[in-house]
């Protein structure tokens, strides 16, 4: 696939091709969050059949990543960046020249715990919860997505309350806080060795980047990696607009949306079909 992630919805089913119907203009999809652009190496796991996939905030990603080169004087598609975005749910993903070629996959809970999703854990004692008869898969399913990461382990996902109470000498809220930035740190590390450390930035972004205890715990541990940009919160309509802009400036190719998946799996012999 391109670098470019721009397409331009063509079926009539889309409400963004009715929204171009009816103002009589053309609209753009840009990043959306099942963008695939893996290596095919970062999509294996050990269990057979299991497959990583691309769910990611891959508009705010792509947004910081681009400012980011702009500041060090490159464009996206000439650089390398780690990008961390860190809101109620976290991604971290590796960006090397114009595309994502390797990131946890927030919808099916890899990755760092999150302030309301638990990331990777351990398998065994997950699938003992999941058959002992006193948990449905709804409420496992919402300790993944909805009711895990600091949530579970704090009551909050705010960074503010928490903050507050590390202050007032919570020892449990401060060593739960720090084992994120823990682990966002830890997955910044190792995707630096995905670009064979020659990386030429590396971003924080998403409202949680706006605590200086979380950007310096993770700062002390990555900086010596690679220049550390902060673009704290969310800049999804500010993303949205600059993509559409490229389209019309010809700046970015744009592309047709077809509804196939950009990645039908492994087809080469003794590939093992997808669970």
């Amino acid at each position: 696939m391109p670098a470019s992630t721009i397409r331009r919805f063509s079926a009539r089913r889309f409400c963004l091709h009715a929204l171009a119907q009816v103002h009589g203009k053309p609209a753009y999809a840009v990043n959306q969050p099942d963008t695939d652009e893996l290596n095919d190496v970062a999509r294996i796991t050990g269990y057979p059949g299991v497959y990583r996939k691309s769910h990611v905030h891959c508009l705010n990603q792509k947004e910081c990543a681009i400012r980011c080169a702009t500041e060090l004087g490159k464009t996206y598609e000439e650089g390398t960046f780690i990008v961390a975005h860190v809101g109620g749910g976290l991604s971290v993903a590796c960006h090397d020249h114009g595309r994502m070629v390797d990131t946890n996959d927030v919808l099916e809970g890899s990755g760092p715990f999150a302030p309301n999703r638990s990331g990777d854990v351990p398998l065994k004692p997950v699938v003992k919860l999941a058959f002992s008869g006193e948990h449905t898969k709804k409420e496992i399913d919402g300790v993944i997505g909805k009711t895990g990461g600091l949530v579970g382990l704090v009551g909050t996902d705010d960074a503010r309350q928490i903050d507050a109470r590390i202050e007032a000498g919570d020892e449990w809220a401060k060593i739960c806080y720090e084992a994120m930035a823990y682990q966002v740190a830890k997955a910044i590390g190792a995707f630096a060795t995905v670009l064979k450390g020659k990386v030429d930035g590396i971003v924080l972004t998403g409202g949680v980047s706006h605590d200086p205890f979380f950007v310096n715990y993770v700062t002390e541990r990555v900086s010596w990696i690679a220049p550390i940009k902060v673009y704290a919160g969310d800049f999804e309509m500010d993303a949205l607009a600059a993509g559409a802009v490229r389209a019309l400036n010809g700046e970015e190719k744009v592309m047709t949306y077809t509804g196939e998946p950009s990645w039908k799996g492994f087809q080469m012999e003794g590939a093992i079909p997808e669970a």
